[in-house]
């Protein structure tokens, strides 16, 4: 395995490529270090894949800084990402997501992706920070389905971990919006700037980014109004037989009343 870190930013756009070797993990107990935290993180994801993560030195729009990461299966792009934004954790402390952090732990399983960042710095305070957002595709849209994070700084661990809807979007097309995105998991603020997802550039036409879908766009609306008709036919058969039942014993309830009428009980 070699791995080529960016460690300094330039001016001028840069690239590092990075091939790994995912070896069969186990989950850990115990402790938790610099060792093992990537390990617990991703233990449930891990499958026998070889992965050339491409990354890029960070990109400036309007004062906005992002990281962008390709990741590649089997020599061919599978996941697109982009991606900035701050953690705000302890006392007014803050971390950006940094642009020099590796994807290689990313994943592209078929009908799911997992993206994984992961920085380690060895300072005077160990920093090790690591962020997983995991994909699901069905049918003709995909959803972020999980947002989980590990910050380690110097002896303190903050960790996060959130199952939702983030966002759907359209299978073919990438999902980009510029509107903050905020989440609060645990002790921790996360304030996205900048998010432009591909997590299954199989499904595209151009084997890239695809076309685009903007944050606010609605959804394709055949399937919008199949699940409209599905629930509307079923609320009104439930109204009809509710209906015809009403009347069944109503009619019961006259009947019976003649009847012991006429009986003069």
């Amino acid at each position: 395995m070699a791995t080529t870190k960016a460690t300094t930013m330039a001016t001028t756009m840069a690239k590092t490529t990075a091939t790994t070797t995912n070896a069969p993990t186990t989950p850990i107990t115990g402790e938790l270090t610099t060792e093992n935290l990537q390990t617990d993180m991703t233990t449930s994801f891990v499958t026998d894949v070889i992965a050339t993560t491409t990354f890029t030195m960070p990109m400036t729009t309007d004062a906005k800084k992002f990281g962008e990461w390709t990741v590649v299966k089997d020599g061919k792009d599978c996941m697109k990402i982009q991606l900035g934004g701050v953690f705000q954790y302890g006392e007014g402390e803050s971390i950006e997501i940094p642009p020099e952090a590796s994807s290689d732990g990313s994943k592209c399983m078929g009908d799911v992706a997992l993206f994984n960042l992961l920085l380690e710095e060895e300072t005077s305070a160990t920093k090790v920070f690591e962020m997983n957002l995991q994909f699901e595709m069905a049918d003709d849209t995909y959803k972020l389905t999980r947002l989980n994070f590990s910050l380690l700084i110097d002896v303190k661990t903050y960790v996060g971990d959130r199952h939702s809807v983030f966002l759907e979007a359209p299978v073919g097309k990438y999902f980009v919006c510029e509107d903050e995105w905020t989440e609060e998991i645990a002790s921790i603020t996360l304030d996205f700037t900048h998010r432009k997802f591909q997590p299954f550039v199989q499904s595209t036409k151009d084997k890239d980014y695809g076309d685009e879908f903007k944050c606010g766009d609605p959804l394709p609306g055949g399937k919008t109004k199949r699940v409209g008709l599905i629930v509307t036919l079923t609320l009104l058969a439930v109204f009809i037989v509710a209906v015809g039942l009403f009347f069944v014993l109503r009619k019961k309830g006259s009947s019976y009343r003649r009847f012991t009428n006429n009986s003069g009980v």
